[in-house]
């Protein structure tokens, strides 16, 4: 129920390694997703105060979790907007790649709620926001439509990788980004 959320990004990390370009826009899609369904979790939490089932029922706080507002969930807000944006792609490995993300959500979710930290609506609210976020996101004029995933996919991948160069399943592939421009050289 808590560390389950730190696998939330697992699903977009191989898309954007390893993924064409379909699969880096959207791995880039859901972190930016993410990333703004989690800001506006935040700001709608610390706007509006519900308490956790733990202060207000007579059960156990199970989690060791602050007393502070449940609503929405955080790990669900996480969890949803990575699978929904990977969902809505066009690639097939993105698409299962969300499916398992929304069925890790969907069990974080059911985790909290079973250990009093969440109540129901708590996660559906999470992937209320989430949706919206990815909504945004996918929007005509928003983030999809730039072109940062290629620039952001290859620096991620690069600082992902430490710098070296692609391994032996990737000979004929050509690389995302130039070594040549740190001085490298992409040839063996």
């Amino acid at each position: 129920a808590q560390s389950a959320v730190y696998l939330g990004p697992c699903p977009a990390r191989p898309p954007l390694d390893f993924g064409a370009h379909a699969e880096r826009r959207a791995a880039v899609d859901a972190g930016f997703s993410s990333l703004l369904a989690l800001t506006t979790a935040v700001i709608v939490s610390s706007v509006w105060m519900h308490p956790r089932p733990f202060t207000v029922l007579p059960i156990r706080n199970y989690l060791n979790h602050t007393p502070d507002s449940s609503f929405p969930s955080d790990h669900g807000t996480l969890l949803f907007a990575l699978g929904f944006a990977l969902l809505i792609s066009t690639s097939r490995p993105g698409r299962q790649f969300g499916s398992l993300a929304v069925v890790l959500g969907v069990s974080v979710g059911w985790a909290r709620i079973f250990l009093g930290a969440h109540y129901p609506l708590d996660i559906v609210g999470a992937a209320v926001v989430a949706a919206i976020a990815v909504l945004v996101v996918a929007s005509p004029g928003g983030p999809h439509n730039w072109r940062t995933p290629d620039r952001l996919g290859g620096s991620i991948f690069l600082a992902g990788r430490s710098l070296r160069i692609y391994g032996n399943a990737f000979k004929n592939r050509r690389p995302v980004f130039d070594l040549k421009l740190f001085g490298m050289s992409n040839e063996r």
